[in-house]
């Protein structure tokens, strides 16, 4: 009998191992299909019969996909790859989109690319989806939407991931575009660090609004 309930067990873990999997998939395609400035507009904000751009039947009439896709990110916060996915994909359909930057922000999908920063603090692949993610959202806001985010812990969460060497200019860009005050911060071979502030134009930055 015991040896028949481990079985059981383990046949519902790896039932729910392949689920997150598909999971993951499926918001790796949201991601990868975001980078068309239609579609991830379509999905972000829905299609009606009377949009330009219609996914589905003429006649169809289809709702945001950001609902589901924050809940999801929200049930599975320990499964690196679909939160990096997720933060992947909020920041290409965030990119020079305000209306879809605004609906992201009326869905709390900031809060949500943060919490997934503060899950997996040391994956560096994610720290930098989530900054670019959050840059690209606000990068139009006024300063009372930006303070929505900042209220959320933002710039400590964003402060951390400049830590790491390779988010050092996805870091700073959305620190800056917050109006936060932002150094950039210098990881030397000994492990020393420097911070100095950073003058646009002066500077060049090797900061990019996507990230393949």
């Amino acid at each position: 009998l015991g040896a028949s309930v481990n079985e059981e067990n383990e046949e519902k873990e790896d039932h729910a191992s392949s689920h997150v999997l598909l999971l993951s998939a499926t918001v790796g395609l949201l991601r990868n299909i975001s980078a068309n400035d239609e579609i991830k507009t379509a999905l972000c904000l829905g299609t009606t019969s009377s949009n330009n751009f219609c996914l589905g039947t003429p006649s169809s009439n289809n709702s945001s996909v950001l609902p589901v896709l924050i809940a999801v990110a929200r049930a599975h916060p320990q499964h690196a790859q679909l939160q990096e996915h997720f933060c992947g994909t909020l920041a290409a359909m965030a990119l020079r989109r305000p209306n879809n930057a605004l609906r992201i922000l009326q869905e709390e999908g900031p809060l949500a690319i943060l919490t997934a920063m503060k899950q997996h603090p040391f994956n560096v692949v994610l720290q930098r989806q989530g900054c670019l993610a959050i840059r690209n959202v606000v990068s139009r806001f006024t300063p009372e939407q930006k303070e929505q985010i900042l209220e959320m812990g933002a710039e400590q969460v964003i402060q951390q991931a400049g830590q790491h060497r390779s988010c050092v200019d996805e870091a700073y860009a959305a620190l800056r575009d917050l109006g936060c005050k932002a150094s950039r911060t210098t990881i030397h071979e000994d492990g020393t660090m420097t911070n100095q502030p950073q003058m646009f134009g002066q500077v060049k930055s090797n900061f990019r609004p996507v990230y393949d």
